[in-house]
């Protein structure tokens, strides 16, 4: 049997400091499979709404996407499929506590 997966460009570590500041989303998927922008929850046609203006005020935004530990596979891979789609390349997976 074959595997599926998606093809995704993360960025590159570097050890420069950043002297542009560009906007962040910040995309949660809950336990219950809802999903917040920046704390607020929205539908993910709402997401997308919401993605849209951010990328007109600042093509360079980016994405950071944070599953919580239990929340359901599936939304966090719609949330990539809907990033990937959206052709959004700044976008970035958090590994720890948002806040730490």
């Amino acid at each position: 049997a074959g595997v599926q997966g998606l093809t995704m460009n993360l960025p590159k570590p570097s050890n420069k400091p950043s002297t542009e500041k560009h906007d962040v989303k910040i995309v949660q998927v809950q336990q219950g499979g809802g999903v917040l922008i920046n704390g607020v929850g929205v539908s993910l046609a709402e997401l997308e709404t919401q993605l849209n203006a951010a990328r007109a005020k600042d093509p360079e935004f980016s994405v950071m996407i944070r599953g919580d530990a239990n929340a359901p596979y599936a939304g966090v891979i719609s949330v990539i499929d809907l990033v990937t789609r959206m052709e959004i390349t700044n976008v970035g997976l958090v590994t720890g506590k948002i806040g730490t």
